[in-house]
């Protein structure tokens, strides 16, 4: 090797050591390497392309779209990819917010153009970048295939309203029997299908709450001719049809009706009167609020004032709804089946009749202490028991078979008067029974008594 081979080979070799192994150099050169660029942002601030992930595809014009005679029903794509040129300091806050995507649906022709229920057209993807953060550079979609259905428009269409459930304890709650929707835009091929539409309350729902008036959003449900399942229905918004209803909630309790007999002095004297209801007992009845029902404890009907002889006969008796009070159907008059049966009054009265004892067997003689008399109650109607004369009874006891002894005997009544008019019994002695003691005269010579 020449010198100067020599030389450049150490001078080499004293440069590589320096830059390889020289620890102080190296953090040197990467501080500088930073504020060099730092420098350059600072004072040139570079733009580079960022790109925006998930940007939202707008559908921009679409009442214009209903206009036509179409609603959307699907699109190939709703979000897109956007690539976006700003300057690097603004990278940080360049997201999704300050690029706009859509489509216009006012390049949409008119439906009567068509002869299909469907179609499908691309339309363009506009894309805008806030001027502050820089240019649109590309987006992965060009272009969305939009498929359009033709549309048809119902007026004034009737909603019926059903109930599930059961009235919640001490309430009651009513629905109006239906609903009208102003317009219904929908599918053209779904609208033609329709044959009825119904919401449903959920009586339920009310269980606890507090009287008054409740207006409930409800989802429509649409059936065709002849079925009794729903299908589903998407309005030209793309949403399901909801509607609202008036829901009112009463407080609601039940209580007794009760017959009301006014009859006069003279009735009472010489008549009774009982009623029966021949249909329901009781009547649920209804208020705006709690306190007016609690105050209630029964329902009278209008005063009944029976006829003057014993009858049997059908009324209808208007019942008095308290004020403030409805029926549960908001009827304040309702009219009730009665019937009444008048009878006259029964009345008793007790006799007394003297015993008739028959003739006893020669030398046989009652000891004296015998019961004399015996009380006989009767009873009859009151005009019958005014006419009752007391002959008409009698009391007896047959003797004349016995010898002396004690001897218990049946007393035998007797009534001459028309039987069909009284019923009488024995009340003294209870048992209808009389203790009679037989004794032989001195001298007489009787035997012993039976």
């Amino acid at each position: 090797m020449t010198k100067r081979q020599k030389f450049f080979s150490a001078l080499g070799r004293f440069f590589k050591n320096f830059f390889t192994k020289n620890i102080v150099l190296k953090i040197v050169v990467v501080l500088f390497a930073i504020l060099l660029w730092g420098f350059v942002i600072a004072e040139e601030n570079p733009e580079y392309t960022k790109r925006i992930y998930g940007v939202e595809i707008d559908l921009r014009n679409e009442d214009s779209l209903l206009a036509k005679g179409w609603m959307l029903i699907d699109r190939s794509a709703s979000t897109a990819d956007v690539d976006v040129k700003c300057e690097i300091k603004k990278h940080g806050s360049l997201d999704s917010s300050q690029v706009e995507s859509y489509i216009d649906l006012s390049k949409v022709a008119a439906a009567s153009s068509m002869d299909v229920d469907t179609v499908t057209i691309p339309l363009e993807v506009k894309y805008e970048v806030a001027a502050e953060y820089g240019t649109f550079e590309g987006a992965t979609v060009d272009r969305v295939d939009v498929t359009l259905a033709k549309t048809q428009t119902l007026n004034n269409q009737t909603v019926e309203v059903e109930t599930t459930g059961s009235q919640p304890e001490g309430l009651y709650v009513t629905t109006p029997s239906n609903v009208t929707i102003a317009s219904l835009t929908g599918q053209q091929s779904q609208v033609s299908r329709i044959s009825k539409m119904k919401v449903i309350v959920d009586l339920n729902e009310f269980t606890g709450m507090e009287p008054g008036i409740y207006d409930v959003n409800l989802p429509v449900r649409f059936y065709q001719k002849g079925s009794t399942e729903a299908f589903d229905f998407i309005t030209s918004n793309g949403e399901s049809l909801t509607t609202g209803v008036r829901v009112t909630v009463r407080a609601c309790k039940e209580v007794p009706i009760a017959v009301n007999i006014v009859g006069s002095d003279e009735f009472a004297e010489w008549y009774e009167c009982r009623s029966r209801l021949t249909g329901s007992t009781t009547i649920k009845l209804c208020a705006d609020k709690q306190e007016v029902l609690d105050e209630i404890e029964q329902v009278e009907t209008e005063p009944i004032v029976p006829r003057m002889f014993a009858t049997v006969e059908a009324r209808s008796c208007t019942l008095v709804i308290p004020e403030g009070t409805t029926t549960v159907s908001g009827q304040s008059k309702i009219v009730v089946p009665v019937v009444l049966t008048v009878t006259e009054k029964m009345e008793s009265k007790d006799v007394s009749v003297i015993i008739n004892y028959s003739e006893t067997k020669p030398g046989i003689y009652l000891n004296g202490e015998e019961k004399k008399r015996v009380m006989i109650r009767v009873t009859g109607t009151h005009s019958a028991m005014q006419s009752f004369n007391e002959s008409w009874l009698s009391a007896s006891i047959s003797i004349q078979n016995y010898l002396q002894g004690t001897i218990r005997l049946p007393v035998q009544i007797t009534f001459t008067g028309d039987k069909s008019l009284y019923d009488y019994e024995l009340v003294d002695p209870a048992d209808g029974v009389v203790k009679i003691v037989l004794i032989t005269m001195p001298g007489a010579g009787a035997g012993p008594g039976n």
